[in-house]
């Protein structure tokens, strides 16, 4: 290979042409892999730089257009969201309106209960402290709050003192965990008083029965606002009161709450003895519509619902015999019995059909054309309005209601009509909710309702308080008040006013008249004078009221109920008969005995009434 070249000696070395050429030749090769390297490395850098480049730039760009967009597109929105986080709001506590009675005693009034709730985040030791200060059990107490997916979670109610005070000192060691301070009601005698007080129902905070409903707007309170600036750091910088706390107004009834007590006690311990089914008793200021007392039996305890209680616990009281929410006194229905005949004999006096002198001949009952025998409770004889009105003659109702032989008898559409002046068949406007408002039955209604025309059957069962009427205790005693105070239909009232913190008086409610004139004076004197002769007569029907300290007139009433042998007795009287300030009804449900048995009512509860009113003039 490559011949015809010189050799080349070098200190002993020679050196052949054909190996420079070849050295050569390697080292330009080795030369050009080097310099493609070179220029391959330069390649990459070139494009990473490049890349890198753009993506810092849309980096750049996007972080500029955020900012562009919180602080130019949704500044408002962001100053807003900074400034609540700035600015925090809470309310100031106050308290709901007070009840008391006409005396200033309190009968409903405000306690505060203390609960722990847990929301937020915690760990282990709080919740170990928290376990140790309650009593829990650690794990229980961790699960129970690991697993809960509500915004609260309450981990005990109602704390007692001493809980409340080691968890005041140590709620800063207690992430998560705050003390909820709620108001509650508190009632006096809560069994005697819940058919007026009613209750409020814990955590909606608002009346569900009785005043506290009725009155919920003028009860309820308005709590006041204050405002707190704070750092970053949750310290508070400032604080401003926004709005001022209202207080709720408090009201003062005319219920007495000695009389109310003492009825209470009476007819319980009288209903219990006779095995009846219930009972009530109203007594009301005949001139003014002025509600001393209104009681029923069985009651309930409205502080139940102040308290915390489970469902058994609910369902248990709910099946209690001595347990009820019905409110006999304005919402119990019943067939009135002889108690109408006063009504019913101012009517035959206006109407023209009797005179004080006019006398029915009773023997007993009445032979009907159909041949039945409409009998009375016993024979009376020669009977006029007043005699049949104390001995609660049944044929003299009969004859003059129904009609007679050759006496034609008031007849239902005047005996309806007569009724409705009296208030029967509407509410009585009482102030507290869900009364209701009886029935009066017409020939109309039993057309069309059962199916059969009206006979005069049905006008006698009316006359004597039987048959389709229905009424309230309230309504009979209302209408009872019409004859006492010489022909004024007033509005029954259980709030006598309302007054602010300090007891001033905010508004009165007067007396109001529903309406007058409907039956003459000469009429209602001889009712009067009727009802006096129940309790003076030796054959009248209340003789045993004699002994109270007090001129009473009466009338007793004794209705069938339908159920077995069982009445449902009655008495309304009103006094002193010279100048009435008081009525009273009294409603024994479903016994088995016909007399005495409201009499005897009547007589203990009158008794302690006019002996107190007695003692605190003494006092004075």
């Amino acid at each position: 290979m490559f011949h015809g070249f010189r050799k080349f000696n070098k200190k002993g070395h020679s050196i052949d042409i054909e190996d420079i050429s070849i050295d050569s030749i390697i080292q330009k090769k080795y030369k050009n892999s080097i310099l493609a390297s070179q220029i391959r490395e330069t390649t990459i850098g070139e494009r990473a730089f490049v890349g890198l480049f753009a993506f810092f730039s849309l980096l750049i760009l996007g972080i500029l257009c955020f900012c562009f967009f919180f602080q130019v597109v949704d500044k408002n929105g962001f100053l807003a969201r900074a400034e609540s986080n700035k600015y925090i709001q809470k309310e100031i506590d106050t308290q709901r309106g007070i009840i008391y009675d006409r005396n200033f005693e309190k009968l409903a009034e405000n306690d505060q209960i203390f609960n722990l709730i847990f929301k937020g985040e915690t760990n282990d030791e709080a919740i170990l402290l928290v376990s140790k200060i309650l009593s829990l059990n650690f794990e229980e107490l961790k699960e129970s709050i690991e697993s809960n997916e509500e915004e609260e979670l309450y981990i005990a109610k109602e704390l007692n003192n001493q809980q409340i005070i080691v968890l005041k000192t140590r709620i800063n060691d207690l992430p998560g965990f705050e003390l909820e301070k709620k108001n509650i009601r508190k009632y006096e005698d809560g069994y005697v008083f819940s058919h007026i007080i009613g209750y409020m129902a814990k955590d909606e905070d608002v009346g569900k029965d009785g005043l506290e409903k009725e009155y919920e707007e003028t009860l309820k309170e308005i709590p006041g606002i204050k405002k707190y600036e704070r750092d970053a750091l949750n310290n508070i910088l400032s604080e401003e009161l926004i709005k001022d706390p209202e207080s709720g107004k408090s009201l003062v009834l005319n219920i007495d709450k000695g009389l109310q007590e003492k009825s209470a006690e009476v007819l319980k311990t009288v209903v219990d003895d006779v095995n009846g089914t219930g009972g009530s008793i109203i007594i009301m200021n005949p001139k003014t519509g002025e509600v001393l007392t209104l009681v029923n039996y069985p009651s309930y305890d409205n502080n139940f619902f102040s308290n915390n209680f489970t469902s058994a616990e609910y369902s248990a009281m709910l099946k209690s015999k001595d347990v009820s929410f019905f409110n006999r006194a304005i919402s119990g229905e019943y067939a009135i019995g002889s108690t109408i005949k006063p009504i019913l004999a101012s009517a035959f006096l206006e109407e023209g059909i009797a005179t004080k002198n006019t006398v029915i001949n009773c023997e007993g009952g009445l032979n009907l054309s159909d041949g039945s025998f409409k009998s009375d409770w016993t024979t009376h004889g020669a009977t006029n309005v007043i005699k049949a009105i104390s001995e609660s003659c049944d044929v003299y109702f009969y004859t003059l209601g129904g009609g007679y032989g050759n006496i034609k008898g008031l007849g239902i559409v005047k005996i309806d009509d007569y009724l409705y002046k009296y208030g029967f068949g509407k509410s009585t406007g009482i102030d507290l909710p869900s009364e209701s408002e009886g029935f009066v039955p017409t020939a109309e209604w039993k057309e069309e309702v059962k199916g059969v025309g009206w006979y005069p059957g049905d006008t006698y069962n009316i006359s004597i308080g039987q048959g389709y009427l229905k009424a309230t205790p309230l309504q009979v005693l209302t209408a009872t008040c019409a004859i006492a105070n010489n022909g004024k239909l007033i509005k029954p009232q259980i709030v006598k006013e309302v007054v602010d913190d300090k007891k001033n008086v905010l508004e009165t409610f007067e007396t109001q008249i529903l309406d007058e004139n409907f039956i003459s004076q000469e009429s209602l004197k001889v009712v009067q004078e009727g009802m006096r002769q129940t309790v003076l007569s030796a054959s009248g029907s209340a003789p045993s009221l004699q002994s109270l300290p007090i001129t009473l007139a009466a009338k007793t009433g004794t209705a069938e109920t339908g159920t077995g042998n069982t009445y449902h007795n009655w008495i309304v009287v009103y006094g002193p008969y010279e100048d009435p300030d008081m009525a009273m009804i009294v409603l024994m449900e479903h016994v088995s005995s016909f007399g005495g048995i409201t009499q005897r009512v009547v007589r203990e509860v009158l008794g302690y009434y006019y002996q107190d009113k007695v003692d605190k003039e003494e006092d004075n």
